[in-house]
């Protein structure tokens, strides 16, 4: 039988007090009710092409997407194991190549998870919520070696991090994510519509 935190997702866990004030929407993309969380919607993916060999290459670590492309189908499935979350997205795209890339959420303080794209690099996020709209604000990225947590400032990998995510109905949402580097600008944006199954 699963205890209270296993099936409590690492972001629930991180807003605390704060979850009761999630509208109807935005709890429903959070709440596990079960072993496996299910989310369909479409993704706008987005980045300058002269990103795109660099892209190659965080694709191989496990990180991001190297396509782009509009109101791509996309779903999105969660998995809670031992208190981290696994999130497994998959991307169809016109030509029918279908993409994947995972990531491991945890829950690491009040109001702080760490989204992990591989079992090495994460990226440490702040949440707040205000004027019904969920907001992530990466606070630099991590890695992890021997059990330590080693911080990387942001200008030197991707740069900073933000995520809004807004509900626009009971089971639906709106989220855009976004990586902007102090040097280059934005370099990476996907952004797009979901409903929870």
């Amino acid at each position: 039988m699963m205890t209270e935190q296993q099936t409590t997702s690492p972001v629930q866990q991180a807003l605390g007090e704060v979850w009761q004030q999630l509208p109807a929407g935005l709890q429903a993309h959070y709440r596990m009710n079960g072993d496996v969380h299910r989310e369909q919607g479409h993704l706008d993916v987005a980045y300058p092409r002269w990103l795109q060999w660099p892209m190659n290459l965080i694709v191989r670590m496990g990180a991001l997407l190297n396509r782009q492309g509009k109101a791509i189908p996309t779903t999105v499935e969660r998995r809670l194991e031992d208190g981290q979350e696994y999130w497994f997205r998959s991307l169809v795209f016109a030509d029918g190549e279908t993409m994947t890339f995972t990531s491991q959420t945890v829950c690491v303080a009040p109001m702080q998870i760490i989204e992990f794209s591989n079992q090495y690099l994460g990226l440490r996020m702040t949440l707040s919520f205000a004027e019904d709209c969920l907001h992530y604000h990466s606070d630099g990225y991590v890695l992890r070696l021997a059990g330590k947590l080693i911080r990387i400032p942001e200008w030197l990998a991707l740069g900073y991090g933000s995520i809004e995510e807004r509900a626009v109905g009971e089971h639906r949402f709106v989220m855009d994510f976004g990586l902007r580097h102090p040097l280059f600008g934005q370099v990476f944006r996907y952004s797009g519509e979901f409903e929870v199954e």
